[in-house]
């Protein structure tokens, strides 16, 4: 069931996410992908410095970087096996998904809370939360993922997802539960990130097609 699950909703996903590539001319993924890469690299050489330790912005930025990176080694090995061959993680696939795990537990935790507080919701942030109209520009899917309030939803939406998914797996290692009880935490670990997995793919592209606006 989860497997027919993740795949139409990645299909879902990759389709709107195409769609709005299509009508803005978003054309440099990787190209951005590797100078965010680049950048994550500079500053993993640079931990020695201090430089992190010093600049609060430079560390959310650096946080908020290498989270995406390990988010997506993530998603890619787990998800890959479940959806292609139907099966659970084992050999490289799960060395590489527990490598990147610890990583994205310790740098999203960090971007999230250095992040709380420009996401608060004000009284105009409520007011803002209106129904997106159609126009010429994007499309009304895409204005829920450009407004600056429904991106503060969006911030408390992963931060919702983000408690289960890692409390889950957390309490999939040990056999506190069961058979049955091992079944439902690792269920709900594979919902929660089904859908972090999700909703991360349509604000990527939605930041993707705004640089591309910006350099045109």
């Amino acid at each position: 069931m989860f497997q027919i699950v993740s795949i139409f909703v990645i299909i879902a996903v990759v389709y709107i996410a195409n769609s709005w590539r299509s009508a803005s001319g978003l054309g440099s993924v990787w190209q951005t992908i590797s100078s965010e890469w680049q950048a994550t690299w500079r500053d993993i050489l640079s931990i020695g410095s201090g430089k992190l330790r010093r600049d609060p912005a430079a560390l959310k930025q650096f946080c908020k970087r290498l989270g995406w990176f390990s988010f997506g080694l993530l998603a890619i090995t787990g998800f890959l096996p479940v959806i292609f061959l139907g099966q659970h993680l084992s050999g490289y696939p799960l060395l590489i998904h527990m490598f990147a795990a610890p990583v994205l537990l310790v740098t999203a935790t960090l971007y999230l809370v250095m992040s709380a507080r420009s996401n608060e919701l004000s009284e105009s942030d409520w007011q803002d939360l209106s129904p997106p109209q159609k126009d010429a520009a994007a499309s009304s899917t895409l204005q829920l993922f450009e407004s600056p309030a429904w991106r503060k939803i969006w911030y408390w939406v992963a931060v919702i997802l983000f408690i289960p998914a890692i409390v889950s797996i957390a309490l999939g290692m040990y056999d506190m539960f069961g058979t049955e009880g091992q079944e439902m935490v690792l269920t709900v670990h594979g919902y929660t990130t089904l859908a972090l997995t999700a909703l991360a793919i349509l604000l990527g592209a939605a930041v993707l097609r705004k640089r591309e606006i910006v350099k045109s």
